[in-house]
């Protein structure tokens, strides 16, 4: 009879919301913890190559343009995909590592804003990023626009950035991203 009440207890502990809640949060801050894989064709030091990369995204803040009604406009840190490809501002940080043969390893970080804007059913299928940052490439500060397209529920994106004043001045990317 013991062995059954704590089987039982156990059983509803795990089923209450708020452990499923800390379980979800976790899981999420693992995944997050991941790098996002892209590719990129940049010239960096008068080479024109492509770089498979790794990158970590952070967003302190995102503004939904069109909320579901029963949820909050803002979101800090944790972004539902859904709020992403609906439109909205998002405000994030950016690092991303780019591992070389010859020794032409580089880190690229990144503060800045972008708009995404839907385009087709709601941003399931396509949307619009425009955006701009604040970049920091090999000891070289400068600033940057993107524009690009994201798809297949904002699984997979193309981003296109022109960099100012650092040595990479033109980068467009293939990136898959996970949430």
């Amino acid at each position: 009879m013991y062995i059954k009440f704590k089987l039982l207890s156990l059983t509803l502990l795990l089923n209450t919301s708020i452990f499923s809640s800390v379980l979800d949060e976790f899981y999420w801050l693992l995944t997050q913890t991941l790098p996002n894989y892209n590719v990129s064709q940049s010239k960096l030091n008068n080479k024109n190559e492509v770089y498979h990369g790794m990158s970590w995204e952070a967003t302190p803040l995102f503004i939904a343009f069109f909320p579901n009604r029963f949820v909050s406009r803002y979101s800090f840190l944790k972004v539902q995909p859904v709020d992403r490809m609906s439109g909205g501002l998002e405000f994030f940080t950016q690092s991303s590592y780019y591992p070389s043969d010859n020794e032409n390893n580089f880190w690229l970080h990144q503060a800045g804003a972008r708009f995404f804007i839907p385009l087709i059913a709601q941003g399931e299928v396509l949307g619009l990023k425009v955006g701009g940052s604040y970049s920091y490439l090999n000891q070289k500060n400068g600033y940057s626009l993107e524009a690009g397209f994201y798809f297949y529920y904002s699984l997979f994106d193309i981003t296109l950035q022109y960099h100012f004043n650092i040595d990479s001045q033109f980068t467009a990317s293939f990136n898959l991203r996970y949430f």
